[in-house]
Order: structure tokens, then sequence, then C-alpha cells
């Protein structure tokens, strides 16, 4: 069962981590700098969910939407540095099932990419609206709509 405190502390740990994660070196200062900082994130990370009530747990499967993150993201900022012009909208389908929890899980795995980003997510439709940067497949594209 999860408690708000055990669900706080979590958050905070992940975003500590994270923090030093992408600093230039850990350091004690650095340490401190991380915990302090990650407690407003954690507080409101906690305050968020639970606004979202109703809303099902995101499926396990769906983590592998971030695995090609860090390799696909040094090839699209490559492209995207090549690139000219204001890019493209489309209307990405998403399988229908577990909808709002897939578009929230699409929205950050797409948003990780520099090659696209979510531009809307219309309610009870099974899409969400994207600006692609860089033309071709996208890999992040492609794993949200499997």
């Amino acid at each position: 069962m999860r408690t708000v405190a055990g669900e706080f502390v979590c958050w905070w740990v992940v975003l500590s981590v994270v923090w030093l994660l992408t600093a230039s070196s850990v350091t004690a200062p650095e340490a401190v700098a991380a915990a302090v900082f990650a407690l407003p994130g954690a507080a409101i990370a906690v305050a968020a969910r639970r606004s979202l009530g109703g809303l099902e747990a995101p499926d396990r499967r769906w983590w592998r939407w971030f695995v090609r993150v860090p390799l696909s993201a040094v090839a699209e900022t490559i492209t995207a540095l090549r690139i000219r012009g204001p890019g493209r909208t489309e209307r990405l389908t998403l399988p229908a099932d577990r909808l709002e929890a897939r578009q929230a899980v699409a929205t950050v795995a797409i948003g990780m990419s520099p090659g696209a980003m979510v531009a809307d997510v219309p309610p009870d439709e099974a899409a969400v609206i994207v600006h692609r940067l860089v033309p071709g497949r996208l890999r992040a594209l492609d794993e949200v709509q499997r």
C-alpha cells in the first residue's frame, strides 16, 4: 500500500539521483544541493499525482519506450542541426487501451526526443498531436504506437 510519505521519499530519492547524474562532478556540496532542491520537486510530484486521482497506472511494458532515447537523441540532434524550416504537425494514433495513462507516458517519451514534441492531447481520442522537426522515422513515435 502506498503512503504519501513513502511516495514523497521515493520522488525525493529519484530527483536527487537525477540531479547527481547530471552534475559535472559529485561532491558533498553538490549532494547537499541535490537533496535540498529535490524536496520541492518531490512535493510537487506527489501533489500532481494525487490531483490526477483516477488515472490508471502505466503499463510496465511502456518503460521500453525510454530504452532507445539516449541513442536516438544523439542522432536526432545531429539531424535537427542540419534541418531548416518549421517542421510539420501530425496526428499520432495510439492504441485505445489505458488511454489516459498511455497519453501521459507517450507525452514524456516523445518530449525526450529532440526530433518531436507533443503539441496537444485531444481528450477522449486515442491520439496525440505531434510537432515533428526531423523528417523520417523517429524511434520514440514508433515505440508509443505499438
